[in-house]
């Protein structure tokens, strides 16, 4: 058993014993994601909001396995949501500029898929021509 898998079996055993643990459910998101089953990640990260609405770091995870499945339009709600709840959580801040292919199938060159009401200038998403 790797590294992954152990981590994930432990972190099973944590939703065993607190299923009511939103933090429970969202490690278990991580663990979930970085074996590559997206889906069942995504699932644990809308239990965690389910459980715990006022926790930015399940929004901004959610959003992030959005952006693994293809759900641009609901990254950038949930993204922006995290920043509703802290708006200086760096983290979610950061989301948009490491994951440049975030584009809106057949956008133009200039439009963004995230308003920039909740982004500083410095951290405004790019246009499509990932420029």
């Amino acid at each position: 058993m790797g590294e992954h898998e152990k981590a994930l079996a432990d972190r099973d055993q944590a939703v065993r014993l607190k299923p009511d643990s939103a933090e429970a459910h969202l490690a278990r998101g991580g663990s979930f994601h970085a074996l590559g089953q997206h889906e069942k990640g995504l699932a644990d990260r809308s239990e965690a909001i389910r459980l715990k609405p006022e926790m930015p770091e399940a929004w901004c995870a959610r959003g992030s396995a959005y952006f693994l499945l293809a759900g641009i339009a609901r990254r950038r709600d949930d993204l922006n949501h995290a920043l509703r709840l802290k708006p200086d959580y760096q983290e979610a801040r950061e989301c948009w500029p490491k994951q440049k292919s975030d584009r809106q199938p057949g956008c133009g060159e200039t439009a963004p898929v995230v308003t920039t009401a909740w982004w500083p200038q410095s951290f405004a998403p790019k246009s499509c021509s990932g420029g």
